[in-house]
């Protein structure tokens, strides 16, 4: 994939979408790859993941290091001109802050791309459940299981319902923005409550997805 070999700042934009993160912050991002993920060994397209109104294309990209495999997804889709693009932040699964920080600060938010499916775990300042809706939050990019919880009814419970309504998988990429309550309300540190469901998947469009919902 032609994307991946990108090495000058110069060349991002002709095949990839960087989103927020800077041309030289992906040109770096690819640089330290190899260290992070190892070599590529394998591509799988997935064929269509159209999304969000979007069109789009996975594949899978496999690397390995020390005898163990690791998987990136790599979504392409294509610019006003019909030029298609990898979709950066997906691909380094972006967030906002790093993972270390939103889970060491005591309150504060953040955009994240994670893996969810439904919960039954409630605690805390989300005990009642017949206020709150719970999901397990996973990322390969750290090793610490998030739950996240939405008001029943909201926009926010819609917009995570309806990654579930083709009943494909139980599990399902999504693009969150979660809040941490305060300390004082006896939330564990993994504890969050979503309050914006930017994207079915990985990919974010102009519209987040409870936007009217």
């Amino acid at each position: 994939m032609g994307a991946l070999a990108v090495r000058e700042a110069g060349q991002v934009a002709a095949k990839i979408r960087p989103g927020p993160m800077s041309p030289k912050e992906v040109v770096s991002f690819l640089e330290t790859l190899g260290t992070l993920d190892g070599q590529i060994k394998n591509y799988d397209w997935l064929s269509s993941i159209d999304k969000n109104g979007l069109a789009l294309e996975g594949v899978r990209v496999t690397f390995r290091t020390g005898g163990k495999a690791r998987d990136r997804l790599a979504i392409l889709t294509p610019d006003a001109k019909g030029v298609w693009k990898l979709d950066f932040p997906a691909f380094a699964r972006w967030v906002k802050p790093a993972w270390k920080t939103l889970l060491d600060q005591d309150t504060g938010s953040g955009e994240v791309r994670v893996t969810a499916s439904k919960d039954s775990y409630y605690n805390g300042p989300f005990k009642d459940e017949s206020q709150w809706a719970a999901y397990k939050l996973i990322s390969p990019d750290t090793e610490e299981i998030l739950m996240g919880y939405c008001k029943l009814g909201s926009a926010q419970y819609r917009a995570m319902e309806l990654l579930w309504q083709r009943g494909e998988t139980p599990m399902a990429r999504v693009t969150l923005e979660i809040s941490r309550p305060p300390a004082a309300t006896g939330a564990e540190r993994w504890q969050f409550q979503i309050t914006r469901v930017l994207a079915e998947d990985w990919v974010v469009g102009d519209k987040p997805l409870d936007e009217g919902l």
